[in-house]
């Protein structure tokens, strides 16, 4: 049977720019970037898992808005549907990369030239498209 898993990606903007974060080195893909986030846990609903990974990747504080875009992406494994949240980070934060990633602000009218991974790719250049 196939799987078919949910996964949040944050997107916060600020002066221009996009927040992205590289992918942990060990993982799967590890030399691609991606919108912070992860995988939905049993039970949670889509603000609680935005708010949750954040906090464990980057000890970002955020306050999720809502979602902005929804893609289904197939992998080996099964399709993922991934939902793009857009959340507000307070001007004061402190980011602190958490899992062995990086993180960037990159313009985003740039983001279509980033190298993404496969399923936010698509999201990426058309945020990128409509660019202040």
């Amino acid at each position: 049977m196939e799987m078919k898993r949910k996964v949040c990606a944050a997107v916060i903007r600020r002066n221009g720019r996009t927040l992205i974060c590289s992918r942990p080195k060990a993982t799967i893909l590890g030399d691609k970037m991606e919108f912070p986030g992860g995988k939905v846990e049993p039970g949670e609903s889509l603000n609680e898992c935005i708010v949750r990974e954040l906090k464990e990747e980057l000890n970002a504080e955020i306050l999720p808005l809502d979602v902005i875009y929804e893609i289904d992406h197939p992998y080996p494994s099964g399709v993922l549907t991934l939902f793009f949240i857009r959340c507000l980070l307070p001007d004061e934060s402190t980011l602190v990369a958490r899992e062995g990633q990086e993180f960037r602000w990159v313009k985003t009218s740039e983001l279509g030239s980033v190298d993404f991974l496969p399923a936010d790719l698509p999201f990426a250049r058309l945020l990128g498209r409509f660019a202040d």
